[in-house]
């Protein structure tokens, strides 16, 4: 969200506002026209817990998924993640292209 810039209002049309302000509702506080910061999200260095990216990986594929999937030519649809931990489950070195892990998959069910 873009926020205005409250103290440049401030500073141009402060008193009018002010003089608003005080027809409209009494007594005006200057508190109320001096623009509030927001507050720092806290950064791992202050100890927030927070959820470190993690490659999804879907759960463990098996064997007989996977095979069904390459016949039908659908491994496409598979992230590189996971097509990276099925290759290590079965004890294939896994390559670093999706179209190279597709065909790797391929020549492991000679499809």
């Amino acid at each position: 969200k873009t926020l205005p810039r409250t103290e440049g209002i401030h500073s141009r049309g402060g008193e009018r506002i002010k003089d608003f302000k005080e027809l409209v509702e009494g007594d005006v506080e200057d508190e109320a026209l001096v623009s509030r910061k927001r507050k720092a999200p806290a950064s791992k260095a202050d100890g927030a817990a927070s959820k470190e990216k993690r490659a999804k990986t879907g759960g463990a594929m098996d064997v007989a998924t996977m095979r069904a999937k390459a016949e039908e030519g659908k491994l496409s649809s598979y992230t590189i993640a996971q097509l990276t931990a099925f290759l290590q489950s079965v004890d294939q070195k896994a390559a670093k292209k999706k179209g190279d892990l597709i065909q790797q998959i391929q020549d492991y069910f000679a499809v």
